[in-house]
């Protein structure tokens, strides 16, 4: 199929094979179908009734964020080193010498 086949029916067909395959290779899954879909008005979570929208953007990434702690906590950006300085302490005008 081509673009056409873009329904919410062949999303969640997609989204049961993903789900197989993941199983099969052990793999963590974020099934973000299911988390859009636990939503009462799920279709404000789509912008355009196949992107995420702001809310949806925002569902999927808490989602991603509690998969991340649940099954490798030490990746939380709390568990991470800082290399560079934070943005904020950066001079728009003269970054040069903070980034090299």
């Amino acid at each position: 199929g081509g673009c056409g086949d873009r329904t919410l029916d062949r999303a969640r067909e997609y989204g049961v094979v993903v789900r197989e395959v993941a199983a099969e290779a052990g793999c963590p899954l974020l099934d973000a179908f299911a988390a859009i879909h636990k939503e009462a008005d799920w279709e404000g979570c789509l912008c355009d009734g196949l992107h995420l929208s702001t809310r949806g953007n925002r569902i999927f990434y808490d989602s991603l964020a509690a998969l991340i702690q649940e099954v490798a906590p030490g990746l939380g950006a709390a568990g991470l080193p800082i290399h560079l300085p934070h943005n904020t302490d950066i001079p728009e005008l003269d970054p040069a010498p903070f980034l090299a």
